[in-house]
């Protein structure tokens, strides 16, 4: 089976876990330099997949070296299922980004994500102990939450905002669960 991470434009995006689902069987592979990726299933059958992270690089975050920045990709398109064998790759598409978010979430927050109003999804699981972010967005209507995962999941209520191309956004607040 094979597969391609790329930007609408046709712009490879390396280091992207891509994982395959059927049933309680799970494999995950991880996209090249050229966005491609080949990956053996264990069976024929329809199978689940998704983008589930995309690995610490200077080519899809912005970290100055580190692992604590922001992604540089919103996910556009990034799940679907698949028969295999398939005669076709799957394709998981992301867009760059164009606006970064500074905020702050409530205290235990491991993450914030946001889905825009167009379907694309935002997210970083490097919320700080204090609670300070950044996140990577582009232009639109974005509706974000913080959430904790572990011990038990929690989540604050969303927030919608709207920025615009060339905008400094001002820093975005997340409240914790009620």
């Amino acid at each position: 089976m094979r597969g391609r991470t790329a930007t609408e434009a046709g712009e490879p995006v390396s280091g992207v876990d891509v994982a395959f689902r059927k049933g309680d069987y799970r494999e995950d592979i991880t996209s090249g330099p050229d966005g491609w990726f080949t990956i053996g299933l264990a069976e024929s059958g329809v199978y689940s997949f998704s983008g589930v992270g995309i690995v610490c690089a200077s080519t899809n975050w912005f970290s100055g070296g580190q692992c604590n920045g922001y992604n540089l990709f919103v996910d556009l398109d990034t799940s679907g299922s698949v028969t295999v064998p398939a005669t076709e790759p799957v394709s998981l598409v992301y867009e760059r980004v164009t606006i970064v978010l500074q905020g702050t979430a409530w205290a235990g927050a491991t993450q914030v994500q946001g889905r825009s109003s167009t379907g694309a999804s935002a997210w970083n699981n490097n919320v700080s102990s204090s609670g300070a972010f950044q996140l990577g967005v582009t232009a639109g209507t974005w509706t974000f939450s913080a959430v904790r995962h572990s011990p038990s999941y929690s989540s604050g209520p969303s927030v919608t905002i709207t920025v615009s191309e060339g905008s400094d956004p001002a820093p975005l607040v997340l409240p914790g669960p009620p």
